[in-house]
């Protein structure tokens, strides 16, 4: 959803600008999300103990986001003078665009290392349950309410690419490709704050 709403300010007219403002709040309001709810997990003391299912769950997803890593590296780095972006791109947006996906790479990164240690999570302590703080708890809630909608979001854009788009057309399975991997990128998010939601944080002493 970021994605698409991004395209569509970015490619519009400066005299049309204003009508998409409400567009723009929404992105900054998804763009908090995560890092709000990474920042209450942070601050949350305590050991969560992870259900089975929720940490194979943990693994494919950073599986996933491990192979978006790999691909972005092995596209990048061999194009050091962004040559990959085409000649219609002066050099300094054909720079932006480097670092960017290197910036993106390293993020993907960063949440495979997080997905990984709640696979790696395989305590099953007996200590009692605790409620998470309110912090957390609020912000767990509405990650996954987030992130489900641009699941389903991406879903429709899917299914309406399928069915606007001639069979035939070259750059229907471009545009099916892209989204699918947007599909794809969504799920791996979604995946963080639904294994914490579905698992139990343990009272330890400290």
């Amino acid at each position: 959803m970021v994605l698409t709403l991004a395209a569509i300010i970015t490619g519009s007219d400066a005299s049309d600008a204003w009508r998409f403002i409400p567009f723009a709040l929404v992105l900054c309001l998804i763009g908090v999300v995560m890092p709000v709810f990474l920042f209450a997990l942070y601050r949350d003391r305590g050991i969560w103990q992870i259900p089975r299912g929720m940490r194979w769950l943990s693994l494919a997803a950073a599986v996933i986001l491990g192979l978006f890593v790999m691909s972005t590296v092995w596209t990048e780095f061999p194009d050091p003078d962004f040559k990959a972006r085409g000649g219609a791109m002066d050099a300094a947006s054909r720079a932006a665009s480097h670092i960017s996906s290197l910036l993106n790479a390293l993020m993907y990164a960063v949440f495979m290392a997080l997905l990984f240690s709640f696979f790696m999570q395989s305590r099953q302590g007996t200590e009692a349950e605790v409620s998470r703080s309110p912090l957390l708890d609020k912000a767990t809630r509405i990650a996954v309410l987030v992130y489900g909608m641009e699941i389903a979001f991406v879903l429709f854009r899917i299914v309406l690419i399928a069915c606007t788009s001639h069979r035939n057309s070259p750059s229907l399975h471009v545009d099916l490709l892209g989204t699918t991997r947007m599909l794809l990128t969504q799920a791996c998010l979604f995946a963080i704050p639904y294994v914490i939601l579905r698992s139990r944080r343990l009272e330890v002493g400290y």
